[in-house]
């Protein structure tokens, strides 16, 4: 009787901590939660003229560019076309661009909650386009890991299983084919031709 006494408190003690500790978790996860997604509404909007750094490489959506900056510590996305997109086109994470231009958040019903599980708050339209210069050490250093893989897949391979490769490998889908990207979609495969490969350069 004394023994079963002994592990019923056993139990008990041990039962009450992981019920403690499982709400501090719950609460926990609340907090950061809400932080991280107060975090996603703009504190800067309005006109910006200066260095904008990329923060995800630019990724073709139809005759469109879509390529994510960073501005005074915010993602916005900017949607290029014509001979703005050939310019942004070679662009690389880490590199600063010199822009101007006006930020602007989400309207309603613009895809913000998708937006906002990249970080993006906003959108930047850029009126003026200026250099483009390399980023920090490190960030030079991963471009040109990056672009010798490019090269090497280019060099060896047609050009949309090069691409492809390359969204695989590390995440690179900046050259698939509006086709070859519709295909994939229509397979229900899309995650397949840059989120695996973002994975492995994680």
């Amino acid at each position: 009787i004394a023994a079963t006494r002994l592990i019923g408190r056993s139990f008990s003690r041990h039962a009450t901590r992981l019920v403690v500790a499982v709400i501090i978790v719950a609460v926990c996860g609340w907090v950061l939660g809400a932080r991280a997604w107060a975090l996603t509404q703009p504190r800067h909007l309005g006109h910006y003229t200066g260095w904008a750094q990329v923060a995800a490489d630019p990724a073709p959506y139809g005759s469109g560019l879509r390529m994510t900056v960073e501005v005074e510590g915010e993602r916005f996305d900017v949607w290029a076309y014509g001979g703005r997109r050939a310019r942004l086109a070679e662009a690389q994470v880490g590199e600063f661009v010199w822009v101007q231009g006006e930020r602007r958040g989400f309207g309603p019903g613009s895809g913000q909650r998708r937006a906002a599980v990249r970080h993006v708050v906003g959108r930047f339209t850029v009126l003026v386009l200026g250099d483009r210069v390399t980023g920090s050490a490190l960030a030079s250093a991963s471009n040109r890991v990056r672009d010798r893989l490019r090269d090497s897949a280019e060099a060896s391979m047609p050009g949309d299983v090069a691409a492809l490769f390359t969204g695989l490998v590390i995440g690179d889908d900046a050259r698939q084919s509006p086709a070859m990207v519709a295909d994939f979609r229509a397979w229900g495969l899309s995650h397949l031709t840059a989120v695996s490969g973002q994975n492995v350069a994680f």
